[in-house]
């Protein structure tokens, strides 16, 4: 008996999410470039770009940060980049998204002042 499989071409036809560019006629993957960020990372060795005519061209390392949705997936993920290369790349989900977002916030102020412990309920069950 051969299993019905649901039509997965009606995807690409629905509506737009609200964060979806809405631009992408030739595929149907959402993604929100318009609503990327960027964050340089200062401490971070240069990455080279290219070569102008005095040489080598560098470009601060940076994340891009921004949320796309494939075809066959069933909700969006929060994705981040390297720029400019777009290398490595990381899928979260959006509980996942918030976790990392905390615990970046959480640590930060940490850093900021070594008197402030804050400790992050989730990460208390796992083992360092």
């Amino acid at each position: 008996m051969r299993m019905q499989h649901a039509d997965q071409s009606s995807w690409g036809n629905e509506p737009c999410p609200a964060w979806c560019d809405g631009d992408h006629p030739s595929w149907p993957d959402h993604m929100g470039a318009g609503w990327m960020c960027f964050v340089r990372l200062s401490t971070e060795d240069p990455v080279l770009d290219g070569q102008t005519d005095g040489g080598p061209a560098y470009q601060p390392k940076e994340l891009e940060i921004y949320v796309q949705q494939g075809m066959r997936e069933v909700g969006p993920r929060v994705a981040i980049g390297q720029r400019p290369t777009g290398e490595p790349k990381i899928n979260l989900l959006p509980d996942e998204a918030r976790h990392l977002g905390e615990g970046l916030i959480r640590l930060a102020a940490m850093a900021d002042d070594d008197r402030q412990l804050v400790k992050c309920e989730p990460c208390d069950k796992h083992e360092a």
